[in-house]
């Protein structure tokens, strides 16, 4: 079942709970009306100050009771936007973070806007009018007992502002829709670009993408405008229409009065009662194009939890031992016509390194990312300690693993926070992955040392000191499994001297450790030579014996 379904039905008895609130309060509301009524009816009539201080004291308490019960409804639509998002964080985030992984970069930060649309409409009063206009009818048949013609009156009234809604909607949604579309692909666009500020301010871009960006966006925003004066048209003419409404009822009750069929009472009753009936509709009316924002939000969301097919377990299941293992490996990118990899067969030992090579586009980092499981093979398996990596759950399975991307990035925090990937911990392991890395001393000479801040919009770290930082997080926590893609591509020398020792060390701890490079310094630290040329393994060696890290390694045929 659906994560978003599985979550309304757990929240369905607080839906329940806050529709039968509105019932009374909806009969709270009644206490207004009814006072007008009586003063009307009875004071004017009988002149009793006794009875104007009852009927008072009893109207008070009537909108005492209005204003604890509409407060205590408003509290359970507060607790149904938290629970809401609490319940979804993590789903949709799994699920957008799968999208951004198959191409999809938007993905993440677009649910996240879904979900607070929708935790704003809980806790933002909208479902409140939605429950209200659910209880309509008692208003109604209020209306009607007081004379049938003020109910006919109301209905009328309700109609012509739902005509209004409709037409709202049918003459907008469409330009409202694609003028969305427009500014949301241009900001993407200039988005993307402002990621390269160096690249842009360098070579004096800015005056050319600027101007590029208006021409993309003038038409967007005209249409978005006529658009927009559209729905304010509506807007005023709802508001008008309501106004004309109220003025009409009491006209209506101008008539029967004098005709001996209502009370004076009935009229003002009447009036306010209108006013209550009609207040929800004109709120639908105005705030049409913030309803269906909400609903395409929430069907986003259900689209992507339900495209989101689950293929991992909740099951940690350990890895203490264990090598890995790939058999007839074949991976087919979504929308392309040819495999990136086809029969990728190798085993990596505990204890033993591979090393990866060959060609660029050879498919080589998308074989890095079919090891940790970031997407599911298109055939055959990766077991790590017999299990498929891709199924295994990932928290359990980040504790087995390390892993350095070819474009690495840390994320916003502190030095500390990104060694420890995010965890809270002591700082016992975080200094020893350092130590592991060679950048501890480094790291002690940044402006705040573990505690300086750093990310995309952080501290300006070098290329070099960015990828050594990820190596220290791939090592936290001592991995069965280190998967290295390029990971000394910005490194020196000295970074290069501390990466092949980090992989002896890794190695030496009983790690299965797989390494993409070119590089020999790595490359005299390996067991086993893989050559991939055009997604096939064209020849896998064995080294002879191990040699230093900085020795060229002698090779032997063990099968291609």
């Amino acid at each position: 079942m659906s994560p978003l379904r599985t979550t309304l039905r757990e929240l369905g008895c607080a839906f329940a709970f806050a529709a039968g609130l509105s019932l009374f309060v909806n009969i709270a509301s009644l206490s207004v009306p009814l006072y007008d009524m009586q003063l009307y009816d009875r004071v004017l009539l009988s002149r009793n100050m006794d009875t104007l201080s009852v009927l008072s004291v009893l109207c008070v308490a009537g909108m005492a009771l209005y204003a604890v019960l509409e407060f205590i409804r408003g509290s359970v639509f507060l607790v149904i936007g938290d629970r809401l998002t609490r319940c979804l964080d993590i789903a949709t985030l799994r699920a957008a973070l799968t999208r951004s992984l198959n191409g999809d970069a938007g993905a993440a930060g677009q649910a996240l806007r879904d979900l607070n649309d929708l935790r704003g409409f809980a806790m933002g009063g909208s479902a409140s009018v939605a429950l209200d206009l659910m209880w309509t009818p008692l208003l109604l048949w209020v209306l009607v007992s007081l004379h049938p013609l003020y109910g006919l009156y109301a209905v009328v009234s309700v109609t012509i502002l739902v005509a209004l809604g409709i037409a709202n909607d049918r003459l907008t949604r469409e330009r409202f829709t694609k003028a969305s579309a427009e500014v949301n692909r241009s900001l993407s666009a200039l988005n993307s670009t402002l990621t390269n500020p160096e690249l842009i301010d360098g070579m004096g871009m800015l005056p050319g993408l600027a101007r590029r960006w208006l021409r993309q966006s003038d038409a967007a925003q005209a249409e978005l405008d006529t658009a927009a004066r559209a729905a304010m048209f509506f807007a005023s003419a709802s508001k008008t229409a309501r106004l004309l409404m109220q003025g009409g009822i009491i006209a209506l009750g101008v008539v029967l009065v004098i005709r001996h069929q209502a009370s004076p009472g009935s009229m003002m009753g009447a009036n306010l009662l209108v006013a209550r009936v009609l207040s929800p509709f004109e709120a639908m009316v105005t705030g049409w194009r913030q309803w269906l924002s909400h609903a395409h939000a929430l069907k986003r969301v259900s689209a992507l939890l339900r495209g989101h097919a689950e293929l991992r377990t909740e099951q940690a299941w350990g890895c203490e031992r264990g090598g890995l293992v790939v058999e007839g490996l074949s991976y087919t990118p979504p929308g392309a016509s040819r495999p990136v990899l086809s029969d990728v067969s190798f085993r990596v030992e505990p204890g033993e390194v591979l090393a990866i090579t060959g060609p660029s586009g050879g498919g080589k980092s998308t074989l890095a990312r079919l090891l940790v499981g970031l997407m599911p093979p298109g055939s055959g398996a990766v077991r790590l300690g017999g299990n498929p990596v891709h199924a295994w759950e990932r928290e359990d399975f980040g504790r087995y693993v390390g892993y350095v991307p070819q474009n690495v990035s840390l994320l916003d925090g502190s030095v500390f926070d990104n060694i420890a990937r995010m965890e809270d911990v002591e700082a016992g392991p975080v200094v020893e992955a350092a130590s592991k890395a060679g950048i501890h001393d480094m790291i002690g000479r940044l402006p705040m040392g573990y505690d300086t801040w750093v990310g995309e919009s952080s501290f300006a770290l070098s290329g070099g000191q960015r990828q050594r930082i990820a190596l220290a997080r791939a090592l936290f926590g001592n991995p069965r499994l280190l998967v290295l893609d390029e990971a000394n591509s910005s490194l020196d020398h000295v970074g290069e001297a501390a990466l092949a020792h980090a992989v002896i060390e890794a190695k030496r701890e009983g790690a299965a450790v797989v390494v993409i490079t070119h590089r020999p310094a790595v490359l005299a630290t390996a067991d086993q030579l893989l050559v991939l040329k055009g997604g096939r393994v064209e020849r896998l060696v064995r080294v002879e014996e191990p040699r230093p890290a900085l020795a060229t390694p002698s090779l032997a045929v063990s099968h291609a």
